[in-house]
């Protein structure tokens, strides 16, 4: 008995086999090509990665920089102007020591009270309250010093204008008088008013000795306005 092999059979065959080789290297191919994207896309993150590091590096650093400016500028407008506090302070308790000292009995203590409210209702520091919102810049303590003296600048114009609706000036029907200036509050208040001032000033000494220090401009002796009477820091 005798098996004859078709030729379409084995020729077939073959090509199934060379079909089969093809498909396997087909997909070793692809297994590789995903390998190296993969590989590709890694190294592509990896890099987009550093140089974003770089980039954030680099605005950090520019943002300090920045800042650096920033206070180097306030510092110098101010310093004088904070150096300058505790000496108007100083005059400002002075005038409230006379008109305790003396009272408001006459047409002229009464004018003199009213004018040293009237100072009391400017601004002490208006260039550091225009320079408020670059406070931050500072070094944090004192940044937070000179906003504390912000905020007494701010209550001392408050409580002088409200000191002043004691001021009232009486009119007379007489020819060419233009009226008498009086005082309608109790003297109390002014009491009250000096110990505020004299609150002012014991914080506004020692910011402006650590100011000018930063700044490096020569140290300032402010022990006469010292209001307890101890040396402050030069």
């Amino acid at each position: 008995m005798s098996f004859e092999i078709c030729p379409l059979e084995a020729a077939w065959g073959n090509w199934a086999e060379w079909v089969a080789v093809l498909v396997g290297l087909i997909a070793a191919a692809g297994t590789i090509w995903v390998a190296w994207l993969a590989r590709n896309t890694s190294e592509r993150a990896a890099a987009i990665a550093e140089e974003a590091r770089k980039i954030a590096q680099q605005q950090h650093a520019e943002a300090v920089d920045m800042r650096k400016a920033n206070a180097r500028i306030v510092r110098r407008l101010i310093v004088h102007e904070i150096s300058e506090l505790p000496v108007n302070l100083h005059i400002l308790i002075k005038r409230c020591d006379r008109v305790l000292e003396v009272g408001v009995n006459s047409e002229r203590d009464n004018v003199f009270l009213e004018d040293t409210l009237r100072s009391g209702t400017l601004s002490l520091l208006p260039g550091t309250e225009k320079s408020e919102d670059r406070l931050h810049n500072l070094p944090e303590e004192m940044g937070n010093d000179l906003a504390v003296l912000v905020g007494y600048s701010r209550t001392l114009n408050a409580m002088s204008s409200e000191l002043l609706q004691y001021v009232k000036v009486i009119k007379r029907p007489s020819e060419g008088f233009s009226g008498l200036t009086v005082y309608t509050g109790d003297l109390r208040l002014i009491e009250t008013y000096k110990t505020y001032v004299e609150k002012f000033s014991r914080y506004a000494i020692p910011t402006a000795v650590a100011l000018r220090d930063f700044t490096q401009v020569e140290p300032r002796d402010f022990s006469q306005f010292n209001v307890d009477g101890s040396a402050s820091p030069a």
